[in-house]
């Protein structure tokens, strides 16, 4: 089994009101968990994984020109 850390940029979005003028920013974070998906262009992410039923929760998609660090880990065994 693939886990992978991703430090990547992604928008920012802003629900409450604001002025205008204010200093719009990119948002930067970490994702983490494991590999289910990588092409070309993205990485799918699952951060729950339930191997007794092979399924997963909370999946995330980062477009791979909007990755700026990456560490891979390998996971032998994904039970306990």
């Amino acid at each position: 089994m693939n886990i992978v850390a991703v430090y990547a940029r992604d928008w920012g979005c802003y629900c409450a009101q604001i002025e205008a003028v204010h200093k719009f920013e990119l948002v930067y974070g970490w994702v983490i968990g494991r590999l289910l998906v990588e092409d070309d262009e993205k990485l799918v992410i699952a951060h729950h994984w339930f191997p007794k039923e092979d399924q997963v929760r909370h999946t995330t998609t980062v477009q791979k020109s909007c990755v700026i660090r990456r560490v891979d880990f390998r996971v032998k065994n994904g039970t306990p």
